[in-house]
């Protein structure tokens, strides 16, 4: 029970869990050592929790691990974000730098330095002040400075360390160590910084011991975490059913977004710095259409084939598809595939009461393995079936099912408030593909905002993600037996807008058209993704 007190006791105080407690601290003096950490060029060196007054005080190390001159400024705030003021002191006798010793109060202290260089800054206010609780943060103009940040506490007139905060490098994904065993009482804390300028939408995968997903969320309170935002959250107040667990866990951005994180965790009463291991950045971007193009324009014809007829398509549709701007056409810089109620005959011959549009990179692109993603915001109403799909590209071959077809979204209007994503073959093809569903939380529809739809497909694996989400992961266990696992080929994109068929049934007196899907872009990565 002792060391329950003493664990959630410096937490409080370390994330964000209001003022420390006063009196005796019964806290353990080791003190958590880590290598400096290299400015990577973002701008953003360390960041850290601060503790300062009835005791605590935070001491900054900085150094200049570079060759030429480095300077930056420390700056600290309350958990609001405003100037936090306390008293700034420097040592009488430290390496070159451009501190004076003494003490200064105020909220923020440049720092120069020439190459090796290292200076301390520590952060107080008196003994009788109460705790006051905020953030640390450097911040880099020039150079490469480094940092780290410890935790400290009087006892006896004794100063003591609790525990090293150090910062970290900007990242797109990044593994942590978790061991929280009830046994020995361990729990993982982190930290997270944005030093951009744009949002990120953060997803916490929690990976077993052997490597496999126990657990993934996209947290609510922190999709997104906007620019120059920072917090700090205990990964059982995420997973609460995982108090016993070891393994790791995953936090990674969408493509392109960066983050800073550091972490602790607890042992018996001791404090240990996780380990923050930096994963290269997911993907690589490959092949893309933003759909630019001006206003009414088609698509383009490097990168997309028109599909034409009214043939039913397999499925009993309803539609004619049609190479016209009418149905397909560019639009404030999203493809517009556009579905209306009309009696028209196409190039076929056959006569059909709705025209619509299907798009495909056959004999234009494909690709075996790597993220397929595109943003879209989909149409609704009953008969209403958009969907952003592949098939292998030895389909006119093999034919359908054996080239294997691979549904990264299908929504059918009716349910406007969830996908589906699904894998076809031989012997589990149409209504036995094997897939799950994906539903929008509080009540909110596809069609009142754009989504990002997207698979991370890698040798005998893929899985489906809704706005970063990971919903379902599909292996060569989940085939019945003796099938084959036909994903192991290239294939191409195809996207459309039906109206009626099998699935979703024909549309009805509910149903309004036209109806129109929009796709803002189409993204195709190579790599490997960091699980």
């Amino acid at each position: 029970m002792r060391s329950v007190i003493l664990f959630l006791a410096c937490l409080s105080s370390l994330f964000c869990r209001g003022e420390a407690q006063q009196g005796s601290r019964h806290v353990p003096p080791d003190v958590v050592r880590s290598a400096d950490r290299r400015d990577n060029g973002s701008g953003v060196l360390i960041f850290a929790h601060l503790a300062a007054g009835g005791g605590y005080s935070t001491t900054f190390t900085l150094g200049n691990t570079g060759s030429a001159m480095a300077s930056g400024t420390l700056t600290l705030t309350d958990q609001s974000g405003s100037p936090l003021t306390v008293t700034l002191s420097a040592p009488q006798v430290v390496c070159p730098s451009s501190l004076s010793p003494g003490n200064t109060t105020a909220s923020s202290i440049a720092v120069t330095l020439p190459s090796g260089a290292t200076t301390f800054v520590t952060a107080s206010r008196p003994d009788t002040a109460d705790v006051r609780t905020g953030w640390a943060r450097v911040e880099s103009s020039s150079g490469s400075l480094s940092g780290v940040a410890a935790f400290q506490y009087v006892e006896g007139n004794a100063l003591k360390s609790i525990a090293g905060v150090f910062g970290s490098q900007t990242l797109e994904s990044a593994a942590l160590p978790v061991d929280s065993d009830e046994s020995q009482l361990r729990f993982a804390g982190f930290a997270l910084a944005n030093p951009g300028v744009s949002d990120v939408h953060l997803t916490l995968t929690t990976l077993t011991e052997d490597g496999k997903v126990a657990d993934t969320i996209r947290p609510i309170d922190l999709n997104p975490l906007g620019p120059q935002k920072q917090v700090a959250r205990f990964l059982h107040q995420y997973l609460p059913a995982r108090l016993r667990f070891r393994g790791s866990l995953m936090v990674s951005g969408q493509p392109g977004e960066q983050f800073a994180i550091v972490a602790l965790q607890q042992n018996q009463g001791l404090f240990t710095a996780v380990p923050v291991i930096p994963r290269s950045p997911a993907w690589k971007l490959v092949w893309s259409d933003e759909f630019n193009g001006p206003d009414n324009s088609g698509v383009d014809p490097g990168k997309w084939v028109m599909e034409t007829g009214g043939g039913g398509w397999g499925n009993n549709e309803l539609e004619t598809y049609t190479d016209r701007l009418e149905n397909v056409h560019i639009e404030n810089g999203s493809l517009v595939i556009k579905a209306n109620q009309e009696t028209y005959t196409g190039t076929d011959g056959r006569t059909r009461n709705y025209t619509s549009g299907r798009l495909k990179t056959q004999g234009k692109f494909s690709r075996q393995y790597g993220r397929f993603e595109a943003r879209i915001k989909l149409p609704q109403g009953q008969g209403i079936w958009p969907a952003f799909w592949m098939l292998g590209d030895d389909f006119p071959q093999a034919g359908w099912p054996a080239c294997g077809e691979i549904d990264i979204m299908e929504n059918i209007g009716k349910e406007p408030f969830t996908v589906h994503g699904t894998i076809h073959g031989p012997g589990y093809s149409g209504g036995s593909g094997i897939g799950a569903a994906f539903n929008l939380a509080g009540g909110r529809k596809f069609a009142d905002d754009y989504h990002v739809f997207a698979i991370e497909w890698e040798p005998d694996i893929i899985r489906w993600l809704v706005d970063g989400q990971v919903y379902q992961t599909r292996t060569p266990a989940d085939l019945p037996a003796g099938r084959k696992w036909v994903f192991d080929h290239s294939f191409f994109i195809l996207l459309n807008l039906a109206v009626g068929g099998n699935w979703p049934g024909n549309p009805d007196a509910t149903t309004v058209f036209p109806q129109k899907m929009f796709v803002d872009y189409v993204r195709v990565y190579s790599g490997v993704s960091g699980q």
